[in-house]
């Protein structure tokens, strides 16, 4: 936890996340019961983006009780899936400007400057606030975005059922790659209309303290309750040196492309090889060292 001054609001204490595999996904668990009494009650969540590399941030859709309602998130770092690689994940990359569902991606991120619209990139030191609510109809899911408070509107709409708001946050980093994540209640910018903080959904240590207290047996235990966490370091100078030094290095491992013709030219670098130059490229490194050199 990393304790942050908000101009002219309380300190908030965050949580800092940093990627120590090819792709790590990070999720942040609700309280079901909370979410089932509130199901038109839209969800706003903050984060520090500190080393502006490529990341997924979003939300991943959890079945509900219909028994034709069966797909289920299954993210995996080796293969380089994450946030927004499936059809039920919703994911918004601000170094590529680009929004990921279902396989696909598109342009997003605009802001007005002078005139025109323009795609901005995330730098480190940004603001992304992220939002998931029911439109006004209640007929759609709308997934949207907040830069340092600037609207990106609308990312996803989303065909809504009559069965439980069942959208919880999550993000996808690159190796190294480092973010903050702020449950609330404090906020660096107003949460989004319509929406409260993360923080009065989540299940918290008193929750779980108090199903334990009325639980006459293991089986009546909620089964979504979070494994137990390491405990946070000190003080965050070894994380972000660690994560300078693994971009630093990232960076120095270019390679130019025109010297291979081929992706089997490109298999011939090895694994470790093609690895590091996805890494200095600001790519997604995880996958088969055939999906690596397909993607380069």
């Amino acid at each position: 936890e990393q304790t942050t001054k908000l101009q002219g609001r309380n300190d908030v204490k965050q949580i800092r996340i940093q990627s120590e595999s090819d792709f790590a996904t990070v999720g942040v668990l609700l309280d079901a019961a909370k979410l089932k009494e509130t199901p038109n009650q839209g969800i706003h969540i903050e984060y520090t983006i500190q080393t502006a590399g490529l990341a997924q941030i979003g939300w991943i859709r959890v079945p509900t009780t219909s028994k034709d309602d069966v797909e289920i998130f299954l993210p995996n770092s080796d293969t380089g899936d994450g946030v927004g690689d499936d059809n039920v994940s919703f994911g918004y990359d601000g170094s590529r400007k680009l929004k990921f569902n279902g396989g696909t991606d598109t342009a997003y991120g605009s802001v007005q400057c002078s005139k025109e619209k323009e795609l901005v990139e995330w730098n480190a030191g940004d603001i992304l606030a992220s939002w998931c609510r029911r439109s006004t109809d209640g007929k759609t899911i709308e997934i949207g975005y907040l830069l340092n408070g600037n609207d990106l509107g609308v990312a996803f709409s989303i065909a809504a059922g009559s069965n439980d708001f069942g959208y919880y946050p999550a993000l996808s980093l690159n190796l190294g790659e480092v973010v903050d994540i702020n449950l609330g209640p404090e906020f660096s910018h107003d949460v989004k209309e319509g929406c409260v903080g993360v923080s009065h959904l989540s299940k918290t240590s008193s929750d779980e303290r108090h199903e334990e207290e009325v639980s006459s047996t293991p089986e009546a235990k909620s089964c979504d309750d979070a494994p137990p966490q390491k405990r946070p370091r000190d003080e965050d100078s070894t994380t972000m040196s660690r994560a300078a030094s693994a971009n630093t290095s990232a960076a120095i491992d270019t390679f130019d492309l025109n010297n291979c013709s081929s992706v089997q030219e490109l298999l011939k670098l090895g694994s470790d090889r093609l690895k590091s130059i996805l890494l200095s490229m600001g790519i997604k490194c995880g996958g088969t060292p055939e999906q690596r050199a397909d993607r380069l």
